[in-house]
């Protein structure tokens, strides 16, 4: 039975979702665009570069001709990125991922910086979303937890976790 009980418990664990809170994220400054890129998009990484006043992400910029992040690391020593290499360009200790490469809402790369991995998830408020929407649905089934047991109730009969009603 505790088997069971931790096999529930890893199983909620791994269906929840930590979504980043878009509202506490600053807007990226628009060097680029005039105007254009305002309030357009938002940046974290994991595990958080130490920055200046602005942060590791510096402003949308052109380089090279293309809008794109300018974003600072700690190194030039880069590794793997997630990115195929037509949707970025390096200088020095910075890379610059282009702006055409965010269509979703939320977009997530790695990139390899002096051996430490680090995870950037970049908002676009114009981006199309890719998360499934709640809709309203009739209750078929309820799972309850009663003395340590799983208990699903369905049209009022109770059964167990592997099916069997109980009486």
């Amino acid at each position: 039975m505790r088997k069971l009980t931790l096999l529930f418990v890893f199983l909620c664990a791994s269906m929840m979702t930590f979504a980043i809170d878009w509202d506490s994220v600053d807007w990226l400054g628009d060097g680029a665009g005039g105007g254009a890129y305002t309030e357009k998009y938002k940046a974290v990484v994991s595990p958080e570069l130490a920055g200046g006043a602005d942060g590791f992400i510096n402003n949308i910029q052109l380089h090279g001709g293309v809008a794109a992040i300018h974003i600072a690391m700690p190194s030039a020593a880069f590794g793997a990125f997630s990115l195929d290499e037509s949707q970025y360009d390096l200088e020095g200790a910075g890379f610059f991922p282009h702006l055409d490469i965010f269509k979703e809402k939320e977009t997530v790369f790695t990139v390899v910086c002096s051996d430490v991995t680090y995870t950037f998830t970049v908002f676009f408020v114009d981006g199309v979303s890719t998360a499934l929407n709640n809709i309203a649905a009739p209750v078929k089934a309820v799972k309850v937890i009663e003395d340590g047991q799983i208990i699903l109730i369905r049209n009022g009969v109770k059964y167990n976790a592997l099916g069997a009603i109980i009486q």
